[in-house]
């Protein structure tokens, strides 16, 4: 009798779980046709999605101006995925094309928010005030974030595009260094001279020897931090590039490309350390007084609105996805492709020229020798590198 009773009270007990876990059903989707729009590597990615009966019965990507190339396997994954299951609950974005991946995915969820009743809201912002504030969510604004932030500042970061990273997503090399932990662990020789001499040399003795100097001096060190568990980077891998006397690349294992390794470890990290990071953020001014940069001007979808600051870091990065910009410094390059993000515009140069800001080399735009033509992807410099000893 009482293994009988020890029985009827587990059966009533999984009845009761099973009626508990029955009443907590999913986000109902309603039945329609939905839109959603996602940012990926080269603009605006549309998809719409249908539902039948609350479950999703196709899905279409509408729109969008990815790199075939790199992106056809990533989308055709995404979207069986996306129709098998009806959810991006079990979907990772796929290596070699985070940012597209990432882009569909937004706009899958953006569609199904939009399913559920859920209204994407503007994001209102208001005038407030920080101790720096940094323009640019590229490789230096977030380096720049997280090493402010973790020194107590208090630090908002203002990107104009809908993700993190800029450039640095589409670096496929690595890091120069030595006197490295991992140079000396793989026997390779090296020197700050050796490495000066080849800097200066690659740049046709036109640098700044300042300022060479100073990437020397530090690169060890700079290494280290990126290993650190601050951020976790993997740099194990050394190699020789272009230019190069010795072997001092730094890269993760495999040579993998160091741009999509580094940039969500950065943008983790200066979260981690308390950086408050704004996307679709565009700064239209940089605000003076008593001759010194006192906050910025923002405009969003929601409208525009002002941060005051101690200081005003400026990491917008280049312009060579400013056709005009481009002609006007180096008239040899009009109408030059670039391998560039869409965003790399050149807004901040004219923003810093009532602090009369020094503006050096500005016609020096590098070109590269190997890309893939009429996709704007770049192949890395270890091909040149890895090519001059054979």
């Amino acid at each position: 009798m009482k293994a009988k009773r020890l029985f009827s009270f587990i059966f009533v007990t999984l009845l009761a779980i099973l009626s508990i876990a029955c009443q907590k059903k999913d986000v109902i989707l309603h039945d329609g046709i939905y839109f959603g729009i996602g940012e990926g590597r080269n603009g605006p990615i549309t998809v719409s999605i249908t539902i039948n009966d609350g479950a999703v019965t196709a899905a279409e990507i509408i729109s969008e101006d990815e790199t075939p190339e790199v992106s056809t396997v990533a989308k055709n994954r995404i979207m069986h995925i996306f129709r098998t299951s009806g959810s991006t609950k079990n979907i990772d974005v796929i290596s070699g094309a985070t940012l597209t991946s990432q882009g569909l995915i937004e706009a899958l969820n953006e569609a199904l928010s939009a399913s559920a009743g859920k209204k994407t809201a503007k994001q209102i912002y208001e005038d407030t005030e920080c101790d720096i504030v940094i323009i640019g969510a590229g490789g230096a604004g977030l380096i720049a974030a997280t090493e402010a932030a973790s020194k107590g500042a208090k630090v908002i970061v203002l990107e104009k595009m809908g993700i993190v990273g800029g450039n640095s997503n589409f670096s496929t090399g690595g890091i120069n260094a030595t006197y490295t932990k991992e140079q000396e662990r793989l026997g390779i020789k090296d020197d700050k001279e050796t490495f000066f001499d080849d800097t200066m040399k690659g740049g046709y003795y036109m640098n700044d020897p300042d300022l060479v100097h100073t990437l020397v001096d530090n690169s060890a060190a700079m290494v280290e931090w990126l290993q650190s568990p601050i951020i976790g980077a993997d740099l194990s891998d050394v190699g020789i590039f272009g230019g190069a006397t010795n072997k001092r690349i730094h890269r993760p294992k495999g040579g993998a490309a160091i741009g999509a390794h580094l940039v969500p470890l950065l943008h983790k990290a200066a979260l981690a350390q308390g950086a408050e990071i704004r996307l679709n953020n565009k700064v239209i001014d940089i605000l003076k007084e008593d001759d010194r940069a006192s906050g910025v001007r923002i405009i969003t979808a929601g409208g525009e609105y002002t941060i005051t600051a101690k200081a005003v870091i400026v990491a917008t990065g280049g312009f060579a996805s400013n056709a005009a910009m481009v002609a006007m410094y180096q008239p040899a390059l009009a109408n030059f492709g670039t391998t560039n993000h869409r965003g790399a515009t050149g807004d901040a140069f004219a923003m810093v020229e009532k602090f009369d800001a020094a503006l050096s080399n500005m016609t020096q735009i590098q070109t590269h020798s190997t890309v893939v033509p009429n996709s704007n992807i770049m192949i890395t410099e270890a091909v040149r590198g890895t090519a001059q000893f054979w």
